[in-house]
């Protein structure tokens, strides 16, 4: 009782021009605050009237979410690659997940030990008085500029067009969208590059029965309901993964094709309103149902849950995550491929790259006080390792000998003698060298590394060329 009092006399609101303060110190924080500066700030109360936080838009892009009451940390979401969208919890996504997580941390502040909210009025008192750097043993996987999305995926696939080409109409006779169980396993699987020998028969079919004149069979009534049977839909497949191992660039059905195919296999309803799942166990059963045999559903009981997704993102493997945005009643699925040293994890929302950002998750409360229904973990283990990433072609440039033991040599083919500026990352994101190589061409000496693979990322004029390597 005593601690409950203590904790809400000390507890204060915080006002526009102290969530401004903070947004600019983080942006000092981030190293971003050369080429970003403050656009706007947006104050959101909830139901009681009281702020729950402010949204600081930034320009050229991006966001920062500042909590409303010092007894919460103090940017909880940002964002220097993505834009917030519509300024409406009911609409948003991102917002309607941050006002249901803002809403249990504040009612959960009793339970935490005096010393956690301590160190949160610090960070306030940092954030409030002085322009902080990144801490010298930050680290962040996948590295800061190493990928076009911030995370480890290289997309942001969305539920509309051209990725729902496939569905079903529904029972008005318009096009189903993906529904976001989907959109995140797509995105999961083609980041793998493989539909894992997946195919679909009698034995998958399943009756829809989700809202007035929304009853079918799937696949049974493909015809009236204009989606592919299962042995067209096997065929898209078999196609798809053609284009996977030889490196062809995906056509609109390859995308439409994986997209039902994970809805399928999630059992998902469909409605052009919105399509989903009921629960977080659908979605590793399609991750199962795809031959992701390592794959492992991780509910509020595991304590393990933040250790293993972190774990996760060190070795370049995104997860599954399914939030819950109020009561239990609507829920959201999202892929969370990117983890930092401050506690941040990264989101890809599945809505064409609109609410990605690095959110805090509150590791100090139990899962289950959470917006978080659970995780499926360790999808594709077996296949561990950093992706190739294709910002640019590097076709104008030869790295050689991969795999390579003692000297890996940068060539330009184009007859462009620009100098290079190189860094060689880790699998696990740490930067291990970085140097210029003068009018293009030049050996690297990486005799000193330990065996592994490791990420190049070459800098010619502002152009950026990634190459993954093996030392051995």
């Amino acid at each position: 009782m005593f601690l409950l009092f203590c904790n809400q006399i000390n507890a204060k609101p915080i006002d526009k021009e102290q969530a401004k303060k903070v947004a600019i110190n983080k942006l000092y924080e981030i190293d971003s605050y050369k080429k970003s500066s403050i656009l706007n700030v947006y104050e959101i109360k909830n139901e009681q009237k009281y702020t729950s936080f402010f949204v600081i838009t930034i320009t050229p892009k991006g966001f920062i979410i500042v909590s409303g009451d010092d007894d919460l940390p103090p940017v909880v979401s940002y964002s220097i690659d993505n834009e917030i969208g519509d300024i409406n919890i009911k609409t948003n996504p991102l917002l309607s997940m941050l006002a249901y997580d803002l809403k249990l941390r504040l009612e959960a502040v009793s339970k935490l030990p005096i010393t956690i909210l301590e160190k949160r009025h610090q960070l306030w008192n940092n954030l409030l008085t002085k322009s902080t750097i990144p801490p010298i043993d930050f680290q962040q996987w996948p590295p800061s500029g190493t990928t076009t999305t911030g995370g480890w995926l290289q997309t942001n696939w969305t539920q509309s067009a051209p990725y729902n080409a496939l569905c079903p109409l529904d029972g008005g006779g318009v096009r189903s969208v993906v529904g976001c169980p989907a959109t995140a396993m797509a995105q999961i699987m083609n980041y793998h590059k493989t539909i894992n020998a997946v195919t679909f028969s009698d034995a998958d079919d399943y009756y829809h029965n989700y809202g007035s004149g929304n009853q079918y069979w799937i696949d049974n009534d493909y015809a009236a309901r204009q989606f592919p049977s299962f042995p067209q839909l096997n065929g898209y497949l078999t196609t798809l993964q053609q284009h996977y191992n030889n490196n062809t660039a995906l056509t609109n059905n390859d995308k439409a094709a994986l997209s039902f195919a994970c809805g399928v296999a999630s059992r998902q309803v469909f409605r052009s309103d919105g399509s989903g799942t009921f629960g977080v166990d659908q979605a590793r059963d399609a991750y199962l149902k795809f031959n992701c045999n390592t794959s492992e559903l991780l509910m509020g009981t595991d304590t393990s849950i933040y250790t293993r997704m972190t774990a996760n993102m060190k070795v370049a493997l995104p997860v599954h995550l399914a939030v819950i945005n109020n009561d239990t009643t609507v829920g959201h699925n999202v892929v969370v491929d990117g983890y930092n040293t401050n506690n941040y994890y990264h989101i890809n929302f599945g809505w064409g790259g609109s609410f990605n950002n690095w959110y805090l998750v509150p590791q100090e409360l139990p899962y289950s006080l959470t917006v978080f229904e659970g995780v499926v973990v360790d999808i594709m283990k077996s296949g561990v390792g950093l992706p190739e990433i294709n910002t640019n072609s590097s076709d104008n440039l030869l790295i050689y000998p991969n795999p390579v033991n003692n000297c890996v040599f940068i060539k330009s083919t184009d007859g462009n003698e620009t100098d290079l500026f190189v860094e060689i990352y880790s699998i696990t994101g740490i930067s291990v060298y970085a140097g210029s190589l003068f009018n293009g061409n030049g050996g690297i000496d990486v005799s000193g590394l330990a065996k592994g693979i490791y990420l190049l990322k070459i800098n010619s004029r502002g152009l950026f060329y990634y190459k993954k390597i093996t030392k051995s």
